[in-house]
């Protein structure tokens, strides 16, 4: 999650089962954090125990019906209100009959996600978590600090989207004639695991480095400020056409937008002080919140000028599509921090999306530098880079490095896969034809309806 954190300390491997505080202590954002990570994480694996991976509070919980038009054409879903459950988590349909096509947290109507144009299909849940700041909610900035004043915190929230495909998620299971409800349910993941992974380093050995006294300064992290560095995919695919973008604030830093005329971008706030600020030769991306679920990212945009008296931003070139245009979506800029590399360097290319492009771990065994001695790495693998997939990599000056898990027994960095985003699944229907429709789902404790 894109929050402005110190780091994120829960890891669910080490059983911990409480954060305790002691008196006269420093507070620090990640305790409170952990806390509230260690108890969903007990709850939901509570509720997965008990219900299973998925099941719903009744038989009509996300009961899938079908509209028909005057020719007997499918015209759309209907989603049943109620409580699931997928993995332990939580999803509440507050409405009954929610149609497909203007789901709170999609917006097929927009074509992105569009009717299946030929059965038979199956009808899923895609459940994930995303992390809501005060621009797209206002309401969480307390008005007595101000117009401009801190943010305090953020929220964490729950985002459901029942969508269609052909093929099961996470398999290359396609959904034929002969397919049953039965069936689906056998090859069904719940979690699809992450296959990629990097390795990331701020301190480089050196045949010096028993004597402090003439280390090289470019064999350690160099930052004048404690960071949390993310590495974020921009563009899904396989390694040479994924893409990727990274910021030392953990992509925290954004800028409220409320007019896009040609390439100029007008905000409300250049930020609390100039290293939260925007300058020239900056990238950005614009953002709102139809943005996320659109099936492609744009292109990030470089800042050409800033205009602090009329806040505005000129970019390099006009943003393509409508993002950013609607104030009711909440838009805003955030900053990305990565630069175009240095000619004849050994730095992965800009892409045509203006990111980084992924380049995997060749025979050379070289790092990517990204800034102030933190670099990283793509480890060799056959898998699919996911649009959003990160990691997040605190930097700290007292130890000159990165807070990044070792191989055992040795110094060098470990593999590791994404933080994040972690997706769930869950099946709801198979729909053969207009007239056909068998019902994957559960509710607790036994089928929903039998197929």
């Amino acid at each position: 999650m894109n929050g402005d954190f110190s780091r994120v300390t829960f890891d669910p491997g080490k059983h911990y089962s409480s954060v305790l505080l002691q008196q006269g202590r420093v507070q620090l954002d990640a305790d409170a954090n952990e806390q509230a990570a260690l108890g969903l994480y007990q709850l939901r694996a509570a509720l997965a125990d008990i219900i299973g991976p998925y099941a719903g509070s009744s038989a009509d919980s996300f009961d899938i019906s079908l509209k028909q038009g005057p020719k007997n054409e499918l015209t759309d879903l209907l989603v049943g209100s109620g409580h699931y459950y997928v993995d332990g988590i939580l999803c509440e349909n507050d409405a009954d009959d929610v149609s497909y096509l203007h789901q709170p947290d999609l917006f097929p109507g927009d074509g992105e996600y569009p009717l299946p144009a030929a059965f038979p299909f199956i009808v899923y849940l895609r459940v994930f978590e995303r992390l809501v700041n005060a621009v797209q909610d206002p309401s969480i900035r307390e008005k007595a600090l101000g117009d401009n004043g801190p943010d305090t915190a953020a929220r964490g929230q729950v985002v459901w989207q029942v969508l269609t495909a052909t093929t099961i998620p996470g398999t290359t299971d396609r959904i034929g004639k002969n397919s049953s409800a039965e069936s689906v349910r056998k090859v069904w993941v719940s979690q699809p695991a992450k296959t990629v992974a990097i390795m990331a380093k701020g301190k480089q050995p050196s045949p010096q480095e028993s004597d402090p006294c003439i280390t090289s300064p470019a064999a350690r992290y160099r930052g004048a400020e404690n960071q949390l560095y993310r590495v974020e995919i921009h563009t899904g695919g396989p390694a040479g056409t994924a893409t990727f973008k990274w910021s030392r604030d953990n992509g925290s830093v954004l800028f409220p937008v409320s007019d896009i005329s040609g390439n100029e971008v007008t905000v409300t706030t250049f930020g609390r002080d100039p290293s939260l600020g925007l300058a020239a030769g900056d990238w950005v991306e614009i953002i709102d919140d139809r943005y996320p679920v659109r099936s492609g990212p744009a292109p990030l945009r470089q800042v050409k000028s800033v205009d602090l008296v009329n806040m505005l931003v000129k970019l390099d070139a006009v943003p393509s599509g409508d993002t950013g245009r609607n104030r009711d979506l909440h838009p805003f800029l955030r900053r990305w921090d990565q630069q175009a590399p240095v000619p004849a360097s050994s730095g992965p290319p800009l892409a045509d999306d203006n990111a980084l492009l992924v380049v995997e771990k060749d025979a050379a065994d070289l790092f990517i530098d990204l800034e102030d001695g933190v670099q990283i790495q793509f480890q060799a693998s056959n898998g699919i880079y996911l649009r959003g997939d990160y990691w997040l990599i605190p930097a700290r000056t007292a130890t000159g490095d990165v807070e990044w898990p070792k191989v055992p027994g040795t110094t060098d960095p470990a593999e590791r896969p994404p933080d994040g985003v972690a997706e769930h699944f869950a099946p709801l229907a198979l729909v053969a034809d207009l007239d056909k429709v068998f019902n994957l789902r559960y509710v607790i404790g036994r089928i929903a309806k039998p197929a």
